[in-house]
């Protein structure tokens, strides 16, 4: 394990400037326990089924124009979220999952982009904000994971590279809702063979120590799977996706309890067409909670787990694909969720249960997609992909709730993106994003593959809440 502190002051590489962007094997089979649905979700009212609140009235009176949750009022109820000094809390964690305040349509947004100067790093494809927005953890493909400090624009590295010739590769990172604790997952090759790891992050010793706060949860390694996902749902338990190495592919969801550093008893699997990248919480046509998983690797495919009235099912992707499917994420409400397509270029949705028809999704012919990541208080999404376009732009779409169109969606990507700072060419991608918690920018990280150098570029939506970032003299 190495610790390296890497960075330097963000405006220096940039001279001050912003650029801007306008619109423009695995365990196969079922639980011996039968998969009772109380084993996996908790099945506690959810959705408020369209009542108004207790009182009828929103706080009184009208906001006056803020924004409620990301959506403005409508002029009447406020769907069971109370208002704090006159702008509505973000979603209540779970209570209240009924029908998303209708309201004005949230504005297309301006984005300004500036590469935060951090050097040495690699490819890197995943990033989260703790709750607080202090920091973020960032993912490399391989065995280190970042720190990123806020307010100095720094970060500290983490190797995690077992000893000798073994490897580990880190896939995804999710934080417990209550901020203590982050959870990594990914696969680990020791003497050859391959299996599933999951390692804690512990928020208090790093903020103590500033030192590798990581422990390994021992008893949930799995030998042969692959750990390629993790999500959290609205409330619960968090959710573990793994694969097996290849065909004949499967794909396997269990149930990962932080407090046993161990799996709980439930675990469900069903045969792919493709290796499994990503899952999202998304509720089922009744409101009830599910699981959509995508599968872009050596082919494609995108099936959905869930339950009807208690009995479980999984039902398999649409009939006419969604092509080679690489990422998911759900709306904070889980009433939907955008899936990527990388292969056919389409921002596809999942909703009441079912996958919208491939035809209908927006198709960005000429934008290399790749991932995609909501706000916190789901007003917009970014969807970051491959560098495209002669002039080289980075990828960057912003989606607005609700309006799924192509006219809807706007291409804010990064201007000049081949020349410095950030010096990119057509194998360079933005593989994540992540919107700091309460407020209007964060962070999107990538890299270009064949180098494997990475990159971090911080976005902010001008006009919108500032981030208050601090700049190092």
């Amino acid at each position: 394990m190495r610790v390296v502190l890497l960075g330097v002051a963000l405006l220096a590489a940039c001279g001050g400037r912003r650029i801007i962007a306008g619109d423009g094997g695995a365990e196969g089979g079922v639980d011996a326990m039968g998969l009772d649905a109380s084993d996996f979700f908790d099945t506690g009212p959810r959705i408020d089924a369209g009542r108004v609140d207790a009182s009828g009235v929103d706080a009184g009176r009208a906001d006056a124009g803020r924004t409620d949750a990301g959506r403005l009022d409508s002029g009447g109820a406020d769907a069971g979220r109370t208002d704090t000094g006159g702008v509505d809390a973000p979603f209540d964690g779970g209570t209240d999952v009924g029908a998303i305040d209708s309201g004005v349509a949230v504005p297309r947004g301006v984005y300004t982009f500036a590469r935060v100067p951090i050097g040495g790093l690699s490819d890197l494809h995943v990033v989260k904000f703790h709750p607080s927005g202090d920091y973020a953890v960032i993912l490399e493909r391989g065995s280190a994971l970042h720190v990123f400090d806020w307010a100095t624009m720094t970060s500290t590295e983490i190797d995690l590279d077992p000893p000798g010739s073994d490897r580990i590769r880190w896939e995804d990172f999710a934080w417990d809702p209550s901020g203590d604790f982050g959870i990594a997952v990914g696969w680990r090759t020791r003497s050859g063979a391959d299996e599933g790891v999951v390692f804690h992050f512990d928020d208090a010793l790093w903020r103590a120590t500033g030192t590798d706060p990581t422990t390994e949860s021992t008893d949930a390694v799995r030998p042969g799977a692959y750990f390629v996902g993790i999500e959290y749902p609205v409330s619960g338990l968090p959710i573990v996706l793994s694969r097996n190495g290849g065909f004949p592919y499967n794909a396997a969801l269990r149930r990962y309890d932080p407090a046993m550093d161990d799996f709980t008893s439930f675990i469900t699997a069903t045969p792919t067409s493709a290796g499994c990248d990503d899952l999202a919480f998304v509720n089922n046509e009744f409101g009830g909670e599910g699981v959509a998983v995508v599968c872009g690797s050596g082919g494609a495919d995108a099936p959905y787990w869930t339950t009807i009235g208690g009995v479980p099912e999984w039902r398999s992707g649409p009939p006419a694909t969604l092509g080679n499917t690489s990422r998911i994420d759900a709306h904070p409400s889980e009433a939907y969720a955008l899936g990527i397509g990388w292969s056919g270029r389409r921002v596809h949705r999942f909703e009441e249960g079912a996958w919208e028809p491939a035809s209908s999704a927006p198709w960005f012919t000429t934008r290399g997609i790749w991932g995609v990541a909501f706000q916190d208080d789901g007003r917009r999404a970014l969807v970051v992909g491959r560098a495209q376009g002669s002039p080289l732009v980075g990828t960057v779409l912003e989606y607005r709730h609700d309006l799924w169109s192509m006219g809807e969606i706007s291409d804010v990507s990064i201007p000049n993106f081949g020349s410095a700072p950030y010096l990119a060419n057509s194998n360079t991608y933005l593989n994540d994003a992540a919107f700091r918690p309460g407020c209007d920018g964060g962070l999107i990280v990538g890299g270009n593959v064949s180098a494997g150098t990475g990159m971090i570029v911080e976005f902010a939506l001008e006009g919108g809440r500032d981030c208050s970032v601090v700049v190092v003299e």
